[in-house]
């Protein structure tokens, strides 16, 4: 009886409760309209958000059931896996709709509604384990440290939501590639190339599943759809902080409630550009903890499941970025160890170790899952592009198209930024490279925090603590991983933002140690306190680094009170939204000497070398051919920013410069950006000459336009400078041949020079020299 009463009561409560808010929500739409439409419409982005956490944790535990018996993983271990399992479902159905032509909003409805209804019944039967089931090993009671660490990791978690709450948060590589990416998908409605820039051929799953945030229905503004974005890479760092708890229970064989803000003590998340931006780095982070856990099933007898399991994920992984192989290459080495090891078992009889046809059979099922996962991307390439790996070694595939002269080249010596490569010679670069194993934290490179450890120096600092857990195998492993992982980064590409590619294993490995540390007294409890201590109190400054975006984030808040959040989402990007609106429908849009573009809905080429394959200034020797060439592209504007900074080689500047100033059109300007269109015929031209005058290292004289095609930023080895057709002992006496000018900034010039200059122009100038047409 009494139970009935408090249900009754409960009940009572819940009818209550819900008619207040019904009222008080009528009252503010009322009230306060403009405000609460902004709110109602955060509320919308975060029941997508919800509605892909659904999507992916249901099918993923739909297949996850098939692939491993549910006594043998824990129910963290379930979640870890289920999600970024439900994300490489989610995006290889995405990829057939792509290749279908069924991109919209219906569809963006359709497909996760599908993987919801699937994963019900395995759903089901995990919410009944999360009330039931334990986790395997020891519990450590320690409430005051798990609810002062959820306070903490909470307060920080909604600091970094704010900075990436608003459109302000989107990155330059993000207005580049990873959002335009999903931004020309779901214009075109399905699946396209990218003729006309490089970095858009390669791996990108994190922008085939924005693709889903820019189809979502209910989200009127272009910026809205980038906030969708910025919303669900939130929620994919949020499932990452589950693999991190799983794997640090995994690694520790404990349990500490709130072991996933150990993330937090790695503060380059809150770093630009490591930070959550829209690009690609935590969408691979997600499949690390789960790689880890994965390979832990996997090397226990390489049974199919684990094995199939596994492969899906590192070809998800792989999918989503290159620098995957950070991650794969060590977890690969433990897996091909373990299958020695096995292998070394099974020839002294023991029965429960892998024979070497079941290692056979479950590496080939490991490498069968990852193929099947790239294979949308691989075979999309080949057909676009008959290059299943473009644009990458378009020297095997020589029938590379569209390419370049010496694109292999331009390719690995333009693309990276060079002055971080590692040496080229192997002994050498082997040695830097186990050097920054100890360094990597504490020398950052290509970073925007110059000379503070913001990537793990307490993982740098707990490795040696590590020798006194005592038995801690998986410990042992997990931080040979990690190292691996440091070291194939060291090994290829000094990018400090890259570290946030695996940086869930550093955060396990440094969790896991020092829960096990903890255990060994209260002297080792004093230290480990001490170090965790002055690594939150010096980094406490980073964890608001990204003020302007905070800032940002709050004033946005604040413009919905005062009903202004409409004019504040179009500000946001507004020149690039304001182009396209202006642009016809069929426009293709040409950007000069730039990269951002997102917001410019219109195919997009680019011209910078290195970054494409489509435009080579080296084959132009006048205005005319290049006109001519964006007319065999169908390219219709041309959209450049004057002056921003001088082009890769003086022929491109001399070359798209007398384009624009002879074009016959008026450019138009929105905010630091010129359109002009491109005319459907070149005008009558001839080759250019240009006279150079003190503009090192080119000797001063007269030059066909194309004895100028160094591209300077090369590395130095690239570099090989022409010398002039003719020379003079004065330039006076070149100029009346000549169709441009370049000098440099200290050039002296005689008065006959001077004189003869009135024949030309100033066009552009920049820190090192002035161009000049006739």
């Amino acid at each position: 009886m009494m139970r009935i009463r408090a249900g009754a009561r409960s009940l009572a409560v819940a009818v209550g409760a819900l008619g207040g808010a019904l009222f008080l929500g009528l009252f503010l739409s009322n009230s306060r309209p403009h405000g609460f439409a902004l709110f109602s419409t955060l509320a919308l982005i975060w029941t997508w958000a919800l509605v892909l956490s659904a999507a992916c944790v249901a099918a993923g535990h739909a297949l996850l059931a098939r692939l491993i018996p549910a006594h043998e993983r824990s129910r963290f271990e379930s979640l870890a896996l289920a999600f970024p399992l439900g994300i490489v479902i989610f995006v290889l159905g995405l990829y057939i709709g792509g290749f279908l032509h069924l991109f919209s909003a219906a569809f963006a409805v359709i497909w996760p509604g599908l993987m919801i209804v699937s994963g019900v019944p395995a759903a089901r039967h995990a919410l009944t384990r999360l009330r039931r089931d334990g986790f395997p090993g020891r519990v450590l009671q320690v409430g005051w440290f798990s609810a002062i660490a959820w306070v903490v990791g909470i307060l920080l978690l909604g600091v970094l939501y704010l900075g990436v709450m608003t459109p302000a948060a989107v990155n330059y590589d993000a207005a580049w590639i990873h959002l335009s990416i999903a931004q020309d998908y779901a214009r075109a409605g399905h699946i396209v190339p990218f003729p006309g820039n490089w970095e858009a051929d390669v791996m990108h799953l994190g922008s085939v599943l924005n693709t889903w945030s820019f189809l979502v229905p209910g989200l009127p503004m272009p910026a809205l759809h980038w906030m969708m974005a910025l919303h669900t890479e939130m929620t994919v760092f949020v499932w990452t902080l589950v693999g991190v708890a799983a794997a640090i229970g995994w690694l520790s064989r404990r349990r500490v409630s709130g072991a996933w803000v150990s993330f937090f003590l790695f503060p380059g998340l809150f770093v630009y550009d490591s930070n959550m931006g829209g690009a690609a780095d935590h969408f691979l982070a997600l499949f690390t903890p789960a790689l880890l856990l994965a390979t832990a099933k996997v090397t226990r007898r390489f049974a199919r499941g684990p094995c199939l399991l596994w492969g899906l994920l590192a070809g998800g992984a792989m999918m989503t970025k290159v620098q995957s192989v950070y991650a794969v290459a060590p977890i690969g080495i433990w897996i091909l160890a373990a299958a020695a090891l096995g292998l070394r078992r099974h020839r002294r009889e023991d029965v429960t170790a892998p024979s070497l046809r079941t290692v056979g059979r479950g590496l080939g099922w490991m490498a069968a899952a990852a193929f099947f996962v790239l294979l949308p991307h691989l075979g999309s390439n080949l057909v676009f592009f008959r290059n299943p790996l473009y644009p990458l070694m378009q020297n095997v595939f020589t029938g590379s198209r569209p390419t370049v002269k010496d694109a292999t080249v331009m390719m690995q010596a333009g693309f990276p930024d060079w002055h971080n490569l590692p040496p080229a010679a192997l002994g050498e670069r082997i040695g830097e490279a186990l050097k920054l194993l100890g360094t990597f934290t504490f020398v950052p490179h290509y970073s925007y925090v110059q000379g503070l450890p913001v990537f793990g120096s307490l993982f740098t600092l707990m490795l040696p603590l590590v020798l006194f857990a005592g038995r801690a195998r998986r410990l042992w492993i997990g931080c040979l991983v990690a190292l691996g992982a440091v070291f194939a980064w060291a090994m290829t590409y000094w990018v400090d933002r890259n570290l946030q590619t695996f940086l869930p294993l550093l955060v396990a490995a440094t969790g896991a140690a020092c829960i096990r540390l903890c255990e060994l007294g209260w002297a080792a409890r004093a230290g480990v306190t001490a170090l965790v201590g002055v690594q939150l109190l010096w980094s406490g400054g980073l964890y608001f680094s990204g003020n302007d975006r905070i800032g940002d984030a709050i004033a946005f808040l604040r413009t919905a009170m005062d009903g202004k959040a409409v004019e504040k989402l179009k500000t946001y990007r507004s020149e690039f939204v304001e182009l396209s609106r202006v642009l016809p429908q069929d426009a293709k849009v040409l950007l000069h000497d730039s990269h951002g573009n997102l917001g410019i809905d219109r195919p997009i080429y680019l011209d910078w070398p290195g970054y494409q394959g489509v435009i080579d200034y080296r084959q132009f020797r006048s205005p005319a051919d290049l006109v001519r060439r964006l007319n065999e592209l169908g390219i219709t504007h041309v959209v450049y920013t004057p002056g921003a900074h001088p082009s890769d080689s003086k022929q491109e500047e001399v070359i798209f410069d007398a384009f624009t100033e002879r074009s016959g059109a008026i450019p138009r300007v929105y905010g630091g950006l010129m359109m002009l269109p491109v005319p459907r015929a070149p005008a009558p031209d001839h080759p250019y000459q240009v006279v150079v005058i003190g503009v090192g290292p080119y000797p001063d004289g007269l030059y066909p336009v194309e004895s100028l095609s160094t591209v300077e930023t090369l590395p130095p080895r690239y570099l090989s400078w022409a010398g002039p057709a003719r020379t003079a002992p004065t330039p006076a006496a070149l100029l009346p041949q000549a169709d441009a000018v370049i000098i440099g900034s200290n050039a002296v010039l005689d008065g006959p020079t001077t004189q003869a200059l009135n024949a030309f122009h100033n066009t552009r100038g920049y820190s090192g020299f002035r161009l000049m047409l006739r």
